[in-house]
């Protein structure tokens, strides 16, 4: 009888180990579905180092490198305009004639003629224009060097300097960018605009390039090369502090303070706080505490082994 019994207490010791491990893995089971449910679906970026650039964007004009007006040498009226815009001429040629008659008078023709070789570059004033000494009949240039006038607010002054790179677009190539530098910086700002006038030319001379064109610049001021940066987006405000958060390889967010700096195209730079190859998120992070579970449904960038 005692036999027996032992028996049934082994067996009904064995079926309660075996329930209470079947339940313990249901209960593993439910708990990782949980944690799955509730974890936050999270984008993130690999933090990797690249150059962020400051500019600014303002428009200027093309125009030849050394140019020069052209006046008559007497007032009077023009009979007879001898050249058109784009038109090539050589120093001593004739442009125009100017005469010099008044009512009752009668005087010989005067000739306008040009002071250098080059191009004409402004519409010559036409037959029956009156011209004085101070009138401008046309303006001649040398179209082989072309160069970009603009002019920079005050407030950036400081950063001027020669050689600074810029990023010039015209309107008749868009898409296309032609690369410049800063040449030449007036010494003077000017009191009624404000501004400062720049003198760039191109880096490489290109004849799709025309005197007269109208020119969208980008001049870049400072660069900043071998930082970390991130998206705005990426920066979280907590009790007045600057946070971060990272995917962790537990699937869990970690939350870091850190220094930002400058701010460029929606990207803050990271002076502290972070290394690089940290899998930072970008998406989802609002709503994050250190800690917590995520679930990450992409990456960009190279993650660092």
């Amino acid at each position: 009888m005692t036999g027996k019994v032992n028996c049934m207490e082994i067996l009904f010791l064995s079926i309660s180990m075996v329930c209470t491990a079947v339940l313990i893995s249901c209960g593993t089971a439910a708990e990782k579905k949980l944690e799955e449910e509730t974890a936050v679906t999270v984008r993130t970026e690999v933090l990797v180092r690249s150059s962020m650039h400051t500019y600014i964007e303002t428009d200027g004009s093309v125009e030849a490198e050394n140019s020069v007006k052209v006046y008559p040498d007497i007032a009077g009226r023009i009979t007879e305009s001898l050249t058109d815009l784009g038109s090539s001429v050589k120093k001593g040629d004739i442009l125009a004639y100017v005469d010099p008659s008044t009512p009752g008078t009668k005087y010989e023709l005067s000739r306008v003629t040009a002071p250098i070789a080059g191009s004409i570059l402004s519409v010559p004033l036409p037959a029956g224009s009156a011209v004085t000494q101070q009138t401008a009949v046309t303006t001649i240039g040398n179209l082989s060097s072309l160069r970009i006038k603009s002019f920079i607010p005050e407030r950036f002054v400081a950063q001027l300097k020669t050689g600074l790179p810029a990023d010039v677009t015209l309107e008749a190539y868009p898409g296309i960018t032609f690369k410049a530098a800063v040449r030449r910086i007036s010494p003077v700002v000017d009191e009624l605009s404000r501004t400062k006038e720049i003198i760039l030319a191109f880096t490489v001379p290109d004849n799709r390039v025309n005197s007269g064109m109208f020119a969208d610049v980008k001049l870049f001021l400072q660069t900043y090369a071998d930082t970390l940066s991130v998206p705005d987006t990426a920066l979280v405000v907590r009790n007045g502090r600057t946070v971060v958060y990272t995917a962790e390889p537990d699937a869990k967010a970690s939350e870091h303070e850190v220094t930002t700096g400058i701010s460029v195209d929606g990207r803050t730079q990271i002076v502290s706080g972070l290394k690089e190859g940290a899998k930072v998120i970008i998406e989802g992070q609002s709503t994050l505490l250190n800690g917590s579970m995520i679930q990450d449904i992409g990456s960009t960038g190279v993650e660092k082994k």
